[in-house]
């Protein structure tokens, strides 16, 4: 440890001094974390997240005492020290009463407010414990959406905080995004909560819905990407919204917007915001304020430093809890106003879609090789477009439908009639999901996608046969790179129906119709007499000999013989395209195990 003189120390306080006078009142954060300098050795990153103090301010703390700090030395493995974690500081111990007698270590400490949920985190620390192991184990963070996990306390405290304040009991929670796993933290606590997920990853939805499954919590996960819309199962369903959305205004908004659209109770129904703006930059917070207030929204309370986290460092590793409430206004603007429906509108801070990126469509060479891709062997067909903008705006160049449309109800009916239909779809700024949900939406002769080369289904080839599979009786899969841009072609060929009366031709029925409840699809397809034409492809689908007419269910029957093979009613009455991708794999494997049962032979459940 070094000594350090008196001279050195008497800097050390100038500069500190001079800083804490610059802040005035507002010097209280500053004095904490000098307080907690005087208590042990912290990492810049710890004592961000002990004090809530924004990372800028911390390092000009840092910066004052230098001279006056102890720094924790490696060990030959450049890890840590008995002490302290490498490369930890401390004020020097000789100096630790100066700089507390100095800076009011004690009333700090006499005046500090108590914590109103203490007395519940203390009693439900199994509850804390138990989400931290979660969120340990739940899929890494994605910078590009701005993920930044919430603590296993935090999510703790949200779930104690609803229910020392709403009757949860019997209540429907959504929320919109939850990388931070509130869902599983409040049905934990309270199992007769039910509470519906929406998010685009993926991988979460996939990691909650097993907890759920494994603890018997009543969770729904469903697949949106806010930007097109909210699943129409969850619209009207809700009696309170909990939200950490993307930390701009343009994502406050959506977020919000659509938690609006899912309260079921438009007089006294509550959402709740996590926010947080570093104390650097309040513009900013004003901006997502206002977008709150553009919404009419009453904002009822604030608990600041509610939230905490592993990361957004820039913000004190903290974040506000907004308690806000829908008033009569609300609605009317709502009726007249909703946000853009476009894949690429900017709402994140980071990544392709981040406010200031200003993200373009691909390149004229990219865009005129998807065309070309997408139009061999069209010999007077119909060539459609399906992204946010077209690269050709000719008479004779093709039809266009956005993004949002064709993931919203397939192609138009005026473009999928009788005669040959290709499609060239951009997405070139997909974040993930926006492939194997246009592989869904669409049913067309041909269909020819341009994606990120660095895309989830292209990672490795394991990536890509699991989308081939998935999707095998609907379509061929193959991809190629592009030399420019860093983007890839896929090119999918449709695969003749089976016959319906099989488990591949029963799949195929169901990914052909990814728009209708897959209760109410299924149940009219054991209904059908399967030497019909399926009208949704070009050929009649194929007569099975060892089947006759006969062989058709009535409609009661039919359903019967659903409800028993998925014995989870939420998954019959939404559509293939609101559910997470592991659900569609599951439905669709279940359909290919039971096949067409016939009115006399009852089936089990299964998977």
């Amino acid at each position: 440890m070094t000594v350090h003189g008196t001279a050195q120390s008497g800097r050390a306080f100038d500069r500190l001094e001079s800083l804490v006078a610059d802040y005035g009142a507002q010097a209280r954060p500053l004095r904490r974390v000098v307080s907690l300098l005087t208590e042990r050795p912290w990492t810049i990153g710890d004592l961000v997240r002990a004090s809530g103090v924004a990372r800028r301010t911390v390092e000009e703390v840092l910066a004052c005492l230098t001279g006056d700090l102890r720094e924790c030395p490696a060990t030959s493995s450049g890890t840590a020290t008995s002490s302290g974690p490498a490369g930890a500081v401390m004020i020097s111990p000789q100096l630790v009463a100066t700089y507390r007698d100095r800076f009011g270590f004690d009333e700090l400490r006499r005046t500090a407010l108590s914590d109103p949920l203490a007395a519940r985190l203390t009693a439900h620390r199994a509850l804390a414990d138990t989400m931290a192991d979660l969120v340990a184990a739940a899929p890494p963070s994605r910078i590009d959406l701005d993920h930044v996990p919430a603590t296993g306390e935090t999510a703790a405290r949200r779930a104690l905080w609803m229910d020392s304040t709403y009757d949860l009991t019997g209540a429907h929670l959504l929320c919109v995004g939850d990388h931070d796993l509130t869902s599983l933290a409040a049905c934990i606590l309270v199992p007769g909560l039910s509470v519906t997920v929406v998010d685009l990853d993926e991988r979460l939805l996939e990691f909650i819905d097993a907890q759920s499954r494994d603890r018997g919590l009543d969770i729904r996960c469903l697949f949106a990407d806010l930007r097109f819309g909210l699943p129409a199962v969850t619209e009207a369903w809700a009696d309170l919204i909990f939200t950490d959305p993307p930390y701009t205004p343009e994502g406050v908004t959506l977020f919000l917007h659509r938690g609006l659209a899912g309260l079921r109770d438009t007089r006294r129904g509550r959402l709740l915001l996590a926010y947080g703006h570093s104390d650097l930059h309040p513009a900013l917070g004003w901006k997502v304020q206002r977008a709150v207030s553009d919404l009419h929204l009453t904002v009822e309370a604030i608990m600041a430093d509610f939230n905490g986290y592993d990361g957004a460092e820039a913000v004190g590793a903290t974040s506000d809890l907004y308690v806000c409430r829908p008033t009569a206004t609300t609605w009317r603007h709502l009726a007249g106003a909703t946000p853009a429906s476009r894949g690429r509108a900017a709402i994140y801070t980071r990544g392709r879609h981040a406010v200031e990126s200003a993200v373009a469509g691909p390149s004229p060479a990219a865009a005129q090789e998807l065309l070309a891709a997408a139009a061999a062997g069209l010999d007077g067909g119909r060539l459609v477009f399906i992204g946010d903008g077209t690269p050709d705006t000719s008479p004779a160049g093709p039809a266009h439908v956005r993004l949002a449309t064709a993931l919203r109800g397939g192609l138009p009916r005026s473009l999928s009639g009788r005669s040959r239909v290709q499609v060239a779809a951009d997405l070139s700024a997909d974040p993930g999901p926006w492939l194997a949900r246009t592989l869904l939406a669409v049913n067309a002769d041909r269909l020819v996608a341009l994606i990120p080369v660095d895309h989830v289904d292209l990672v490795n080839p394991e990536c890509f046969r699991a989308l081939g599979a998935l999707f095998a009786p609907k379509w061929r899969l193959n991809w190629r790179r592009l030399p420019h841009d860093r983007l890839a072609l896929i090119e999918a060929a449709p695969i003749e129906a089976a016959p319906l009366s099989t488990g591949e031709g029963m799949v195929r029925w169901l990914l052909d119709r990814p728009h209708g409840k897959v209760g109410n699809v299924w149940t009219e397809a054991l209904t059908r007499d399967p030497t019909t034409r399926d009208p949704t492809t070009r050929d009649p689908t194929t007569r099975d000999p060892t089947r006759g007419a006969g062989d058709t269910l009535t409609k009661k029957d039919a359903r019967a013989a659903v409800e028993a093979a998925v014995a989870d009613p939420g998954l019959l009455a939404a559509t293939l395209m609101d559910l997470p991708r592991h659900q569609i794999a599951r439905i669709t494997r279940i359909a290919a195990q039971v096949g067409r049962p016939t009115a006399a032979a009852r089936t089990p459940a299964v998977g």
